[in-house]
């Protein structure tokens, strides 16, 4: 699976979880904001960075 494929899946898994009301706002923001890290750490990887 694709980093970008990776990335939108951890987001609808979390847009998921709030809609459905297991996760709150701000725990769906700390989701959200580690699939972002991920995605930017697997991209700078693919891209030979540090």
């Amino acid at each position: 699976m694709s980093v970008e494929k990776r990335f939108e899946a951890l987001m609808m898994m979390s847009d998921e979880l709030k809609r459905t009301g297991v996760i709150d706002r701000d725990e769906w923001r700390e989701l959200a904001e580690e699939a972002s890290a991920f995605y930017a750490h697997a991209v700078e990887g693919l891209e030979g960075g540090p």
